[in-house]
């Protein structure tokens, strides 16, 4: 994700009923002189909240470049976005969820990567069937400490089971019923 990505506080909300589907024209103060004016799908959020806003320029997950555009008759100068647009999950429910911040999370036009964790490192993996280790997290960490060469501590750097002479201890559970 790159860009200009802020936090914003809805000023302003108009119902646009003249279309098959809700629509809403927004004014969002992202910490500018003037509120951007913003068309919106979603109805899960109301004036005052705060909102995570893609201004012009942002490339969101999946290659999608936001711009200002002319849409419903208004003109769209970025968007209120969702966690599935943010690549942060998918909605619960079959509409679209606007990600509402909790209040006094940030000032308007904060750097909203910051606030929402975005600034993460993600590796998004493809185990092989030779990599089983790969399956668990101790595993991983072991296989990223090598392959940034860096020095891994294990965690658990003694056996779970004490050995009882010769032997390890036998464990059983009962037979289902």
């Amino acid at each position: 994700m790159t860009g200009p990505l802020v936090v914003g506080r809805v000023a302003q909300i108009t119902e646009l009923t003249e279309f098959k589907k809700p629509i809403r024209f927004c004014l969002v103060d992202v910490g500018e002189a003037e509120p951007r004016e913003i068309v919106c799908g979603a109805s899960n959020f109301a004036v005052d909240d705060l909102v995570v806003v893609a201004l012009p320029g942002v490339t969101l997950p999946g290659d999608f470049t936001i711009a200002t555009r002319k849409t419903y008759g208004h003109t769209s100068d970025g968007m209120i976005c969702s966690t599935s647009e943010l690549g942060l999950g998918v909605e619960s429910s079959g509409s679209p969820g606007i990600l509402v911040l909790p209040p006094e999370t940030a000032a308007p036009g904060a750097d909203a990567i910051a606030v929402v964790g975005l600034d993460d490192a993600i590796y998004d993996l493809s185990i092989t069937p030779d990599r089983g280790y790969c399956l668990s997290v101790r595993g991983l960490a072991r296989d990223l400490a090598c392959a940034y060469d860096l020095n891994f501590v294990d965690p658990l750097p003694y056996s779970l089971f004490r050995r009882q002479g010769r032997r390890y201890p036998y464990i059983s559970t009962p037979e289902p019923e």
